[in-house]
This record gives C-alpha cells, sequence and structure tokens, in this order.
C-alpha cells in the first residue's frame, strides 16, 4: 500500500509533465484492486493525491488486526533464522527464496485452519497499524469528499461454470450446499432471493449468494453516503455466451467493457456487435467521471446519485437502465 502511496506521489509531482492534471486524479481497480482503492480512501499518507475512486468488484470493508499480520511476520523473520532487529536482510534475499520463506511460514500458521479468509494468523493482507492505516475502510471519514462509483457482478461466483451437471440443480440442493455458511436461516434467504428473482434458475440464485459482494457493495455505498460523500452504484448482469452461458456474469468480466476492450476479450465476451455497444457506453461512463466526477452520457438514460431510501443502481446489460434497490428485500434476509 505504501507503494501505490508512492505511485501516486509520483503522479502528483510529475504527471503536468505529460499533460495530465494532478488535480484531476482517478483511481479504480477491480477485486484486489477494488481493496487497494479503499485502503488508499483511509490512508492519510493518500489524501490529496487522488480526487475520484472507483471500485469494481472490490467491496474490502475491514483490514486484518494489526496483532494477527504481527504474528505473521514474527513467523517469517523465525522462518528465516533471523532476528528482529535483522528485518532488513529480508531485503537482500533473492526473491524466490524470500517467497519460499514467507509460504512455509503461513503453511505452519494455517495448518489444520479451514478459515482461509483474509484476517488471522497467516494473512498477508494490509492491517489496522495505527499509522499508516489508522482505521478500517468502513469506519474512515477521511475520503468523504471522494465521489465514488462502487458495484459488483451478478454471478461473482458460478457454480456450474466448471461443472455443466449442476446446471440442473433443484433449490432444495442449493439450500443444502449452502446450509453451512447460512445455517438455520438458510431456506428464508434462498426463499426471499427466489421471490426477487423468480426467473432465475437455482443455480443462479447460488451464484448470486456464493460470494455476496453486493451487501458489502451496498454497505459501503450507504457508509459514503451517510458521510455526505457521492456515490454511483451499479450492478454487471451481462452474461457471456461462452461455455454454454454457465460462468454467466462473472467476477472480472466486466473488465473488458470499462476498457472498452470487448472485441480484443473475445474469449470473455465472445466479440461482435452485441458486448461492443455496451462496452462503448460503459467506457464512456468510466471517462466522463474520470474528467467530471459524474459518469452521465447521452448514450445511457440518467444515472442518479445513489441514496439509501431509493437505492438506485445502474444495470449493465444489453438493455441498460436503472433499477431501485432490487434485491433490498431478499438482501436484507441475510442480516436476519
Amino acid at each position: 500500500m505504501l507503494d501505490c502511496v508512492a505511485a501516486l506521489r509520483w503522479v502528483n509531482q510529475n504527471i503536468s509533465q505529460f499533460g495530465g492534471d494532478p488535480n484531476n486524479v482517478t483511481i479504480f481497480g477491480q477485486s484486489g484492486g477494488g481493496a487497494k482503492v479503499n485502503i488508499l480512501m483511509t490512508m492519510p499518507e493518500a489524501r490529496g493525491l487522488f480526487h475520484k475512486a472507483v471500485n469494481m468488484s472490490g467491496a474490502f470493508l475491514r483490514c486484518a488486526q494489526f496483532d494477527d499480520t504481527a504474528v505473521t511476520g514474527g513467523a517469517v523473520v523465525e522462518e528465516a533464522g533471523l532476528k528482529s532487529g535483522e528485518i532488513e536482510k529480508l531485503q537482500d534475499m533473492p526473491w524466490q527464496q524470500c517467497f519460499d520463506i514467507i509460504e512455509s511460514a503461513r503453511s505452519k500458521l494455517l495448518k489444520g485452519r479451514s478459515d482461509m479468509s483474509m484476517g488471522g494468523p497467516g494473512s498477508l493482507s494490509p492491517c489496522v497499524d495505527g499509522l499508516h492505516i489508522p482505521l478500517h475502510p468502513i469506519d474512515s471519514r477521511i475520503s468523504s469528499h471522494i465521489p465514488l462509483i462502487i458495484g459488483n457482478c451478478l454471478n461473482e461466483q458460478s457454480p456450474s461454470a466448471n461443472e455443466p451437471q449442476l446446471e440442473n440443480v433443484s433449490l432444495e440442493q442449493v439450500k443444502e450446499k449452502l446450509s453451512a455458511r447460512f445455517k438455520e436461516r438458510t431456506s428464508i434467504i434462498i426463499d426471499a432471493y427466489k421471490a426477487s428473482f423468480p426467473n432465475k434458475k437455482p443455480i443462479e440464485i447460488w451464484g448470486m449468494l456464493a460470494w455476496d459482494l453486493r451487501s458489502g457493495v451496498i454497505e459501503q455505498a450507504n457508509k459514503h453516503t451517510d458521510d455526505g460523500g457521492k456515490v454511483f452504484n451499479y450492478l454487471f448482469e451481462w452474461e457471456t455466451p461462452l461455455y454454454d452461458g454457465r460462468p454467466r456474469a462473472y467476477h472480472n468480466s466486466d473488465i473488458a467493457f470499462w476498457f472498452n476492450n470487448t472485441e480484443l476479450m473475445d474469449s470473455i465476451t465472445g466479440g461482435g456487435m452485441r458486448p461492443a455497444k455496451l462496452g462503448k457506453k460503459m467506457a464512456i461512463a468510466l471517462s466522463q467521471f474520470a474528467k467530471t466526477g459524474n459518469p452521465n452520457h447521452k448514450n445511457i438514460p440518467n444515472w442518479p446519485v445513489y441514496d439509501k431510501q431509493n437505492g438506485a443502481v445502474m444495470i449493465w446489460n444489453d438493455d441498460v437502465k436503472v433499477s431501485n434497490d432490487p434485491d433490498r428485500k431478499a438482501r436484507l434476509t441475510i442480516k436476519g
């Protein structure tokens, strides 16, 4: 994360030499890149180095705890045969040796653990250290003045993408698959999603819940709005026609559209006019936001600023439209 700050500082000091404006910088990232966007928004050292932010499928709301990452760091130093005052020697090691030491230390810490989340001993994720990252992204107000686009794909994970036989699972089978996660609320949650999306197959309901990024997206949108920030929310629903359509609107499939590279990335989109039409609309929206802080342009319906009451979300699909929080009732069942 300090490398990211250093890069932004370089842009601030040098971009005018290339015709850029150091007072109009937009950061954006997808998945782990979106997580970096959120963390930069809570880092005092990055304040003033960017002026707009876009988070694509990366609603990383809470960092690791300092004590947990300290355990990881201590294990790495021990695995390397170093003392606490010799940590700088890691910088002199060949990268492969350093990598192997880190992986060995982590494997020992993670042995027997079923929880492989970003937090906890063994994690290499950024932590709240009280210095560079003073608060969790969801708790910080330091960037509430920054306009934000945030959203995700409808089917971040598609269970049938590599297992075609799952296309025909029943709703009861989906409940069984998700019971370990949702416990006694499993039936309530899945029935609520089926009621909100009656035309979706059980496998699609499973895909929407397999990796529920949307709940985190809305939590961040609500917090940013409460803090006085401006938010534009989206949901990418365009489904790839490839691989019998099984991956659907999957994690990272929107990147080619944001960059207007749908023809180049035909292994994701299939190429042709259908994805190109949407890609042009999305790329213009992104560039308009970078220029002005407002993604609206003449080729899309008006994209309203998000508020908690209406929950306006831009639906990116062949038919581009705005919907008011279409999954609110279902989504709220997850929290109970």
